[in-house]
C-alpha cells in the first residue's frame, strides 16, 4: 500500500512511514525522511533559541535556586 506524505506531498510506500497507533491507518502523517529532517531542524531551532535567550534562562535559574534555598531553610 501507498500513502501521501503530509509534509513533502510525495506518494510513498507504507514502510517509509513510522508507526503511530493513534492514527487510523497506523502510520505517521509524514514520512521517515521528513520526520528526521524535522527533528534536525527543531534541534537547531532550540539550540539557537537557548543561545539568544541565555540571560533570561540564567536569571530564571538563579530565582529558582533562591526559592529552593529559602524553602529548604524554612523546613529546618
Amino acid at each position: 500500500m501507498r500513502k501521501v506524505c503530509g509534509k513533502c506531498g510525495e506518494l510513498k510506500w507504507l514502510t517509509e512511514f513510522y508507526s503511530d497507533r493513534a492514527r487510523s491507518d497506523g502510520k505517521m502523517w509524514m514520512c521517515k525522511v521528513c520526520a528526521r529532517q524535522q527533528k534536525i531542524d527543531m534541534a537547531d531551532y532550540y539550540k539557537k533559541y537557548r543561545q539568544e535567550h541565555k540571560e533570561y534562562f540564567r536569571k530564571k535559574y538563579k530565582e529558582y535556586k533562591e526559592r529552593q534555598r529559602l524553602k529548604n531553610f524554612n523546613k529546618v
